[in-house]
């Protein structure tokens, strides 16, 4: 496989202001909230998966009280949710209706073993990490088989992954220091100094995360990153946007909030 060289890049912040009204209160604790490209939003807490509309009116459960406690869980793909159970290395698959898709793989019977984090991938194939041996292993479902396999400490990456989330063609990898990006055949584009404390998501060609009591926005084309202040409110756990929505986690509640 084809190692590309890559340089530390710095990033350009600009600040950008926004002027956000409540719109929807949702009063419910939740482990994790995500939302998929189509404005849907989905709450998590006790193995209950809600689906909610952009404005929060409730659509959809699925319950599962079989695999333990959901250890990841990727909307990239509207039609083809997937759900991550460390505990006992299952993926579920589920579609838009929440109806899961066909019978749950089994990671240990792929002999996939050592499975740290996992995100979807186009079609229907997957990305693992694998902390043990410090790879990334894109595996395929249909055919079944390896696709793409990258040996991290090729590439000097020792740091332990937090996230990462494939979107437009490139795979994104996460850590405390920086920001990796692979493009599909597992080469590396870019590595970006970057702390991104927990989670992001990616739209509109923009990587989204939270940072204390801000929003950033980097485009990784451009090496920009917007800033957003959530100043407006208060004890945040993790904030989301879709278009003109903005989606607050609180400790006891989700806020949803629309641009003036």
């Amino acid at each position: 496989m084809k190692l590309l060289v890559y340089k530390v890049l710095l990033i350009t912040l600009f600040a950008i202001k926004g002027d956000y009204q409540l719109i929807k209160k949702i009063n419910k604790k939740t482990d994790f909230i995500a939302i998929d490209d189509l404005g849907y939003l989905y709450l998590h807490e006790n193995n209950k998966l809600q689906k909610y509309t952009n404005t929060g009116d409730l659509l959809n459960n699925y319950t599962n009280l079989t695999y333990g406690k959901l250890s990841f869980f990727d909307a990239s793909d509207p039609y083809m949710l997937l759900l991550y159970y460390k505990e006992l290395n299952k993926i579920v698959f589920l579609d838009n209706q929440l109806t899961p898709m066909g019978s749950p793989i089994d990671l240990d019977k792929l002999e996939l073993y050592q499975v740290d984090k996992v995100c979807k991938s186009k079609e229907f194939a997957i990305w693992i990490y694998d902390d043990f041996d410090k790879r990334l292993i894109q595996y395929a479902f249909n055919p079944k088989g390896i696709l793409n396999e990258i040996n991290l400490n090729l590439l000097n990456i020792s740091e332990d992954i937090n996230f990462m989330r494939e979107a437009g063609n490139r795979l994104y990898l996460s850590t405390n220091k920086h920001l990796y990006i692979f493009d599909i055949y597992g080469s590396l584009i870019k590595k970006v100094n970057i702390d991104i404390p927990h989670s992001f998501q990616i739209a509109n060609n923009k990587l989204i995360y939270l940072s204390e009591d801000k929003l950033i926005l980097y485009a990784p084309n451009e090496n920009i990153a917007d800033t957003l202040s959530l100043n407006f409110t208060h004890n945040i756990l993790n904030a989301l946007m879709n278009d003109e929505l903005l989606y607050v986690q609180k400790k006891d509640s989700v806020l949803i909030f629309k641009q003036k």
